[in-house]
């Protein structure tokens, strides 16, 4: 969110001033030697008649205020006012981005640029570029803009709003000139591209960061799990096999019942492994697919009974939604069977040209008030949100109990192969 205050200097206010006085009298002076000329005075006559004195001090009382009300606005449209070739201030503007988005990053760097480079150029009060959500115009050195006066042009790409730009016409003017008007509904397609591109970078930037945190953070966990789960455990079995050794030859009994503790420790040991791997990637998707997974998922939540509705024939999903929607829908099942204090929940997938949608819904005690999300939620909202999805939370039904958790996920709408659920 930028905006700039560039009002003319106090010289140039000075130089419109003078001009517009300077013009006033010129046609002050053209009245009065109109109107004298209109009565047949000429230089010749050695007195002038009282009547065309008069007529003309009237004339120029009745037009001096409408006319210096129309000179001013004029006079500083031709001192302060856009470019003579409108192509120049948008060329400008479009090198003022280029090296803007070269030499800084952010929406909010590059957009600065622009609002300083209108304002400078058209020598405008006030000039500034508001994102898509926002809706309070940024405030000046001098204090917010009168809202009644500003002009907003919309920014647009492909349809889609993605700001505003808001101009304050120049003193003494009631609004902006047809010619301003225009060049900026013009200037506006350009603005609004490039503050899409820097949106979009920023996007971009954020997203890559997200990346590299969750990716940092997996590791640390896989460190610790490693590092206190499974490298003890092996640590112990190494120790244990040296004493088994010292043990075979004169105490096979004792060798013997070592081996069976052996063997327990060393299936733990894979299952610490198998915890591992499962963090890494669910193995129960690759081992059963997506359906029979949530219908495992489902049979395995305690206490509560889970129906699956799931659309026949069954559209193969990319490996990104698929985990993702095991993943939601264990989190929701989990969050059921601990805090709902449900009996029965439904599981549907609903699976459209573009998009799947997951709802969780259970008949429990309902949504707590104020709703504070937790971890679980939160992990949820991130799985979905990450794949360009949502997460919504809400009672089942309008004033009753039972809480519904919908996911919604895009898909591309290529054609992928169809297969048959059973059971």
């Amino acid at each position: 969110m930028t905006g700039l205050d560039a009002s003319p200097s106090r010289l140039d206010r000075w130089l419109a001033g003078g001009l517009t006085w300077l013009l006033l009298l010129v046609w002050i002076a053209v009245v009065v030697v109109a109107v004298l000329a209109a009565a047949g005075v000429s230089a010749a006559h050695e007195e002038v008649p009282v009547w065309s004195v008069a007529a003309a001090a009237v004339t120029v009382a009745a037009t001096a205020v409408p006319v210096l009300r129309w000179l001013r606005p004029a006079v500083d449209a031709v001192l302060f006012s856009h470019p003579e070739d409108a192509l120049d201030l948008i060329t400008d503007v479009g090198h003022q981005v280029a090296e803007g988005a070269a030499a800084v990053h952010g929406t909010d760097a590059v957009t600065a640029r622009i609002a300083t480079h209108v304002a400078v150029r058209l020598r405008l009060p006030y000039v500034a570029i508001l994102p898509r959500d926002a809706v309070t115009p940024p405030p000046t050195a001098a204090g917010p803009p009168p809202p009644e006066r500003l002009v907003r042009i919309p920014l647009r790409v492909a349809g889609d709003a993605v700001g505003t730009l808001l101009v304050l016409p120049r003193p003494r003017e009631r609004g902006l000139s047809a010619a301003d008007h225009a060049l900026l509904e013009g200037l506006a397609v350009h603005v609004a591209i490039a503050v899409h591109v820097a949106s979009v970078s920023d996007d971009v930037r954020t997203s890559r960061a997200a990346l590299v945190t969750a990716r940092e953070e997996e590791r640390r966990r896989i460190r610790r799990d490693l590092h206190d789960g499974l490298a003890p455990a092996l640590a112990s079995l190494r120790l244990q096999l040296a004493a088994l050794q010292q043990l075979v030859p004169d105490r096979p009994q004792d060798a013997l019942d070592l081996v069976a503790r052996l063997r327990g420790d060393v299936r733990s040991a894979s299952t610490q492994v198998r915890a591992l791997v499962y963090g890494l990637h669910p193995t129960v998707l690759d081992e059963l697919g997506l359906v029979e997974a949530l219908r495992s998922r489902a049979a395995a939540t305690p206490s509560v009974q889970v129906a699956v509705e799931l659309p026949t024939p069954w559209r193969v999903l990319p490996a990104a939604v698929e985990i993702a929607i095991f993943r939601i829908a264990g989190e929701a099942l989990a969050n059921v069977s601990r805090h709902a204090g449900a009996r029965t929940c439904t599981v549907t997938v609903e699976v459209r040209d573009d998009a799947v949608e997951l709802r969780v819904d259970d008949d429990g005690r309902g949504l707590p008030l104020p709703l504070v999300p937790g971890v679980g939620i939160a992990g949820m909202r991130e799985r979905a949100e990450e794949l360009g999805g949502t997460l919504t939370v809400l009672p089942s039904r309008p004033g009753g109990p039972g809480t519904s958790v919908v996911a919604v996920l895009p898909v591309e709408a290529a054609a992928e192969p169809l297969v048959e659920v059973t059971g």
